[in-house]
């Protein structure tokens, strides 16, 4: 039986727990955490909740993660993502490599109406209290969507039925011909599923797919729990085939 997704990360974040002699891309994020926590500053705010996993040098270990988008009143924008154990406890480490520029999760698409995305550039980041903070760059938006919609026989937690999803991939792509996936993401519209909406707001906004999906003969989503935000799910675990 197919299922859905496990929100992994083509982050490729390595966890380390040292940093002396380290050049980071955030090194004013003590800085940045203190002014996003000053909630008279914001003016804008918005938050994606998602699972991941990261490739450190121990194997594979899931992760929550929060990625928050913030506007202080100073004009600037902030991003800090939340990296938590399923156990809800922040990842230790004090540093995380980031092996590929990340696109920014756009969720209420303002940015791409101006033709504009935010990245997250490669490059190492340090991690206060399991949190990174850093300023996006800005840039002419360079990802392709490529939007399918399919139904598919489902088995979840006992049930068996048929679903709908539609499945929106966002990837990074520089040269003509070719598919760069590391740094995308893909959104999962469940809104023309009830079954499964009602499903997930029975299980704290989570659903659990047990086996991998292919959806349209390209993309490979990978099994495993997934947050339900507005009827959607963030993921950035997707095999480009």
């Amino acid at each position: 039986m197919k299922k859905l997704l496990k929100i992994a990360s083509a982050l490729f974040l390595l966890v380390s727990s040292f940093s002396f002699a380290q050049t980071y891309k955030n090194d004013n994020a003590k800085e940045l955490l203190r002014e996003t926590s000053d909630r008279k500053k914001v003016i804008k705010l918005y938050c994606v909740t998602y699972s991941c996993c990261g490739a450190g040098p121990f194997g594979i270990e899931i992760w929550e993660h929060k990625e928050c988008n913030y506007i202080v009143v100073s004009g600037k924008t902030v991003g800090v993502i939340d990296l938590r154990n399923l156990s809800q406890t922040p990842i230790e480490g004090s540093q995380i490599e980031v092996k590929n520029d990340i696109t920014l999760i756009d969720k209420d698409g303002e940015l791409e109406k101006k033709g504009l995305e935010q990245i997250m550039p490669a490059g190492t980041y340090l991690v206060v209290d399991g949190q990174v903070a850093f300023e996006p760059v800005t840039r002419r938006i360079r990802i392709k969507t490529i939007c399918l919609k399919e139904t598919h026989q489902g088995h979840i937690f006992g049930h068996e039925y048929s679903y709908e999803i539609n499945t929106c991939f966002y990837y990074p792509s520089f040269d003509k011909g070719t598919k760069a996936w590391n740094g995308g993401y893909a959104v999962v519209d469940l809104n023309d599923s009830p079954e499964l909406i009602a499903l997930a707001q029975k299980n704290d906004n989570v659903l659990s797919f047990d086996d991998d999906t292919v959806i349209g003969g390209q993309y490979v989503l990978k099994a495993g729990k997934y947050t339900v935000e507005e009827g959607k799910i963030y993921t950035r675990n997707v095999i480009s085939k």
